[in-house]
């Protein structure tokens, strides 16, 4: 007997998820019902800071592969969260063993 996992509703068991607007840098239609889970950078995150620099708006989202609509969540691609403030991802990793996952550094935009 083998055991499967599937990571792609996950999401619908974890608090604090919401739904947002994802808008891929390839100029690809926009997606209104991805879904993130906001969280702080890690200490590794912060260190490797370096040559982009971490601010202190920069948080993590984490966003659910299956809810972007077969776009890569990808640098410069943008999340608008519920209330329509608008982030940029600076980086982005699919997580493991979770590949329905990634962890997106994002900074808050200032108009």
């Amino acid at each position: 007997m083998t055991l499967s996992v599937d990571y792609d509703a996950d999401h619908a068991f974890v608090d604090g998820v919401e739904t947002v607007t994802f808008a891929p840098i390839d100029g690809g239609d926009a997606v209104a019902t991805a879904k993130a889970l906001r969280g702080e950078l890690s200490f590794r995150e912060v260190i490797a800071g370096g040559p982009m620099g971490i601010e202190s708006n920069d948080i993590v989202f984490t966003l659910w592969d299956s809810t972007l609509g077969g776009n890569d969540a990808t640098g410069g691609s943008t999340i608008t969260d519920t209330a329509s403030v608008v982030w940029t991802i600076l980086s982005a990793k699919k997580r493991e063993p979770a590949g329905d996952q990634w962890r997106c550094v994002c900074r808050k935009q200032v108009n």
